[in-house]
């Protein structure tokens, strides 16, 4: 994930986007939580979810799947 994330092959669902507009969550805070995250938890249908936190140490959850080599994020 993180080598993704770096890479910039990630996206964030219009789910998301409206999430992060209601939470003021910025696109670097979703990026540090992706890339600083230290698990993940395979949902068993092809998303993952990684607990993490944004720089302020807010908590920040994503949904994360995999779609044509690029990483879809959805918050929540």
């Amino acid at each position: 994930m993180r080598g993704y994330v770096s890479a910039g092959r990630w996206l964030l669902s219009a789910h998301a986007k409206r999430r992060a507009i209601e939470r003021g969550i910025r696109l670097e805070d979703v990026r540090f939580a992706l890339v600083s995250a230290v698990t993940c938890c395979d949902q068993g249908d092809g998303t993952w979810k990684v607990p993490s936190s944004d720089p302020d140490g807010d908590e920040l959850t994503a949904i994360v799947a995999r779609e044509d080599g690029v990483l879809v994020v959805t918050l929540f």
